[in-house]
């Protein structure tokens, strides 16, 4: 779209009369700096800068057929891919942004969307912590509200999957063990004998465990990976059957997909069919909790927690050291009357915030002081950032002349002790703010 971004405005300001001289010299600092700028900042820009002008036909025509071609192409990846490029570039002066910059043209040449995407989740996300403008693209693209809220930590938050039972007590499955759920109240459920009386029903919760170490929920996928490239999929909501993503034909029936030879050793074979056949039959069981969270951090690839508000109380569940065969090593539940308690409890051991998780249950001034926490770090970032650029600049003073590179230094050093007001003015007011929880 650039060539025609810039050749429509070439092609205008060559139509413009001399009544419109103050409109061409708009237009001519814009085509000036058309491989500088974006397409999405050169059009905000006109559209500023012509506002004064707009009584004017001509003028009006243009904005309008370039906002027509920009609100084509917003919502579009490439088109928000090229944006950030054009962002980076320009702060690249120290070629600090030089990978990131490489990794942006690297999605761009990708085939589709869904390639794109892939690359920006995977290998831009690394540089999240690089630069406000690549942290800022990530957060815009998320449209799920968890994932959005996942951009701003390192830890991860996800969906409770659970089985609920019925029985004498309301009985739930989570993660790795059973649970009683009832009354407000979630405790151990050491022994569910006690409260299943129907011995084939017990027996067949006795598999649910399994169900749950040997497969992975997502969405409304209960996914069972077979081998490193075969995985078996049922679907909740219509069961309907997948290979590898695939859905099959809905006759399919569970017989037929370990009836395809795609399994070759027959004790797996075996172990996986009565998975999925107790799982193909409690479907309906399977479900996901509207009450908490389940939080991961990639420092602690075989641990988790799941966080659940009951209301009276706010119940965590924390599993350490899972082993690679799905049993915990150590877990406990704790619980928590004040949630105020646990977010700091969670952000220690886990590296996530709850506070927006919970911001109903928390009162103005802990959300004030969460606040004043994220401008502090905010802050410190900035400074940070400023201080590497000096040492930077510092490291290649030989390619300025000494006017330029003492006129850049007191620039960045001015800069950053505005910042170092600024955070001190933070501290205090969040140091005040949280006398006040405390009180």
């Amino acid at each position: 779209m650039e060539n025609k971004f810039k050749l429509q405005l070439f092609n205008f300001n060559k139509n413009l009369v001399a009544e419109q001289l103050q409109v061409s010299q708009i237009v001519m600092q814009h085509l000036n700096v058309c491989d500088m700028y974006s397409e999405k900042e050169l059009y905000n820009s006109l559209k500023e800068n012509l506002k004064a002008h707009t009584y004017d036909v001509d003028v009006k025509n243009l904005l309008e057929n370039l906002e027509e071609q920009i609100s084509a192409d917003s919502n579009t990846l490439t088109f928000n891919l090229k944006d950030l490029y054009k962002k980076l570039e320009r702060k690249n002066d120290n070629c600090l942004l030089r990978q990131p910059l490489k990794v942006v043209l690297e999605i761009l040449a990708q085939p589709t969307d869904d390639d794109k995407m892939r690359m920006v989740l995977n290998e831009l996300a690394v540089y999240s912590n690089f630069s406000p403008d690549i942290a800022k693209f990530l957060y815009n693209i998320q449209k799920n509200p968890m994932e959005r809220h996942n951009m701003k930590n390192i830890g991860d938050s996800d969906k409770i999957y659970a089985f609920m039972e019925k029985a004498d007590k309301n009985l739930v499955f989570i993660i790795d063990r059973w649970f009683i759920m009832e009354n407000n109240r979630l405790c151990f459920a050491n022994n569910i004998n006690e409260y299943v009386e129907n011995k084939d029903r017990l027996k067949s919760l006795f598999n649910i465990p399994n169900i749950f170490k040997y497969s992975r929920f997502e969405g409304d996928n209960i996914t069972f990976n077979i081998s490193e490239d075969l995985s078996f999929s049922i679907n909740t909501n219509n069961k309907s059957l997948y290979i590898n993503g695939e859905k099959l034909p809905q006759q399919t029936k569970l017989e037929d997909l370990f009836n395809t030879g795609l399994i070759q050793n027959e004790s797996t074979k075996a172990q996986y069919y009565m998975m999925m056949k107790e799982a193909y039959s409690n479907l309906d069981k399977f479900v996901e909790m509207d009450n908490g969270l389940k939080i991961t951090n990639i420092g602690k690839p075989f641990s988790s927690c799941v966080v659940i508000d009951m209301n009276e109380s706010v119940f965590y569940y924390e599993v350490d050291a899972i082993n690679r065969t799905g049993s915990a090593t150590y877990s406990n539940l704790y619980e928590y009357k004040n949630v105020a308690e646990l977010i700091p409890d969670v952000q220690r051991n886990w590296d996530f915030d709850l506070t927006e998780y919970f911001k109903n249950k928390l009162s103005e001034d802990f959300k004030k002081m969460k606040n004043l926490e994220d401008t502090e770090k905010t802050i410190k970032s900035k400074i940070e950032e400023i201080s590497e650029s000096i040492e930077t600049l510092k490291e290649n003073q030989n390619l300025f002349d000494a006017e330029t590179f003492e006129k850049q230094i007191k620039i960045l050093e001015g800069v950053k002790a505005t910042h170092i007001l600024e955070l001190n003015k933070v501290k205090g007011e969040r140091i005040s703010a949280l006398k006040k929880v405390l009180n």
